[in-house]
C-alpha cells in the first residue's frame, strides 16, 4: 500500500469532500447512507476478500470463503441497524482456478443469501493474474434518518460485543495445526435500533481502523485484541446509554 490504510482512507475522504445531495453519510462508517423514499434510507456497503490476505485456499474450504465474503457485507448492514435486500458479487479468478472451487464458493455464498433473504442481483467476472479476489456490495434499507452511526456514541455509554471473543485466534491456531473448525456466523436481528446509540462491525482489523472521529475507539481495543488472525469471526459491537 502506498500509505498506511488509515492515512490512505483519510486522504481519499478529504479529496472526495463531505456528503452532499442524495448522500446522508459518506466515507467513514460501516455503510454509506443514501436518501430514499417511502420513509426509508438506502444502506450501501462494499467489501473486498483477497486470497493470501483474508483466506488461504490450503486452509479454508471454498464454501466457508463464500459464506464469509457475504457475511462481511451483511454485518455492515446489521451494524447500521438495517435490513439487507440485495447483493452484487464481482470475482477475479486466475485461469488455473478449479471450477469445483468456484462452485463450492458460490454454494456457501448463496446458502447464506437464502438464509437471510438476500438476492444476488448481479456482479462481474474477470481474470486475475495472481490470486482470487472477491468484491461484494450489499444494499439494504433502514427507517429514514434512523441509521445507527459510529458517531452516535458518547462518554459514559456501555460497550457490548456479540459473539465468541477469540474465535478467530482459535481458528488460526487450529488451521496452523492442520485442523478445521467452522467459526463463521451471521450477525443478529435488527431490533437494536431502539436502544443502540452506535455500532460497528468488529474484528482486530476493524478495531485498528476506528478512531475517535467515528465514535467507538480506545476502550474496545483490549477486547478485540483477542480476535486477531485472519478475521474469521465477524461480529458487531454496540454502544448503549446506561440505565438512568
Amino acid at each position: 500500500m502506498p500509505l498506511p490504510e488509515l492515512e490512505l482512507i483519510e486522504r481519499i475522504r478529504r479529496r472526495a469532500g463531505s456528503a452532499r445531495g442524495a448522500v446522508r453519510t459518506g466515507i467513514g462508517d460501516d455503510c454509506a447512507v443514501l436518501r430514499g423514499s417511502a420513509g426509508k434510507d438506502w444502506l450501501v456497503t462494499t467489501d473486498l476478500t483477497v486470497e493470501g490476505v483474508h483466506f488461504r485456499r490450503d486452509w479454508h474450504p471454498a464454501r466457508a470463503v463464500g459464506h464469509r465474503c457475504l457475511a462481511r457485507g451483511l454485518s455492515d448492514i446489521a451494524a447500521m441497524g438495517g435490513e439487507p435486500g440485495a447483493a452484487f458479487l464481482s470475482l477475479a479468478l486466475p485461469r488455473s482456478t478449479a471450477q469445483r472451487w468456484v462452485d463450492e464458493f458460490m454454494e456457501g455464498y448463496l446458502a447464506l443469501a437464502r438464509r437471510t433473504g438476500v438476492t444476488l442481483a448481479g456482479g462481474d467476472i474477470a481474470e486475475s493474474k495472481e490470486g482470487i479476489v472477491a468484491d461484494t456490495m450489499v444494499v439494504g434499507t433502514v427507517p429514514r434518518a434512523k441509521a445507527i452511526l459510529r458517531s452516535g456514541s458518547k462518554p459514559g455509554d456501555q460497550i457490548y460485543v456479540s459473539g465468541r471473543l477469540g474465535a478467530a485466534a482459535a481458528a488460526l491456531a487450529d488451521f496452523r495445526a492442520r485442523k478445521r473448525r467452522k467459526v463463521t456466523r451471521f450477525p443478529h436481528k435488527q431490533d437494536r435500533r431502539r436502544w443502540l446509540n452506535s455500532a460497528l462491525r468488529t474484528s482486530e482489523q476493524e478495531c485498528n481502523s476506528h478512531t475517535s472521529k467515528t465514535g467507538v475507539c480506545g476502550a474496545p481495543r483490549p477486547i478485540f485484541s483477542l480476535n486477531r488472525g485472519w478475521h474469521w469471526a465477524i461480529g458487531w459491537a454496540g454502544v448503549v446509554s446506561p440505565p438512568a
